[in-house]
């Protein structure tokens, strides 16, 4: 006699329970991972986003000698063909390329401080106005990540320091409020 053979049909508990715990364990290992580098990327983008700025910046003095005072340069440099796009990046919730007066530039607290930036012998050029870009609303961390990929790091810098201002370097920002805070980003100035 033949005994009843049974053909099993889908797969039992303990099978998927085995397969469920292997995919979180794999999820668990890649999605900090995978936010890690999205992160990364924004701080890329922002960086590529002003290092394209500095270029235009430089052919535009190039051409035209100096900056006048203006709140949308990037659109200037767009009209003569000196940039692609408007500055944007992936951080913050604002952009904004600008060419203001020495005395409005940055968080205002020290107008000299971009005197000593591009060998300028820490005297004010001529016309006394700065290229810079401005990142509002960035999150305090990014806008430490932004200061160490342009700036560099340094002794005194850790990163303890994405929850207080900075007003070193290229990149500044403020005492972040709520996590958030303005960037500026030196350019140029002549």
């Amino acid at each position: 006699m033949k005994k009843n053979q049974r053909k099993q049909q889908g797969f039992t508990l303990i099978e998927m329970v085995g397969v469920l715990a292997v995919i979180a364990i794999l999820a668990a290992l890649l999605v900090p991972k995978i936010f890690a580098a999205i992160e990364e990327s924004r701080i890329t983008n922002a960086v590529g986003s002003v290092n394209s700025v500095k270029a235009a910046t430089m052919s535009y003095f190039a051409k035209n000698g100096g900056f006048v005072a203006n709140a949308t340069f990037d659109k200037t440099m767009i009209q003569e063909g000196q940039l692609e796009r408007l500055f944007t990046t992936r951080l913050g919730t604002a952009w904004a390329c600008e060419v203001v007066a020495k005395t409005d530039a940055g968080l205002k607290a020290d107008t000299k401080r971009f005197d000593t930036l591009d060998g300028a012998g820490g005297t004010a050029a001529a016309s006394g106005n700065i290229v810079q870009c401005k990142l509002t609303g960035v999150k305090a961390g990014e806008a430490w990540e932004l200061s160490k990929a342009l700036d560099g790091t340094s002794a005194t810098m850790s990163e303890a320091d994405a929850t207080t201002e900075d007003i070193n370097g290229r990149v500044i920002y403020g005492l972040p409020a709520g996590g958030v805070t303005d960037v500026y980003v030196y350019i140029a100035h002549k």
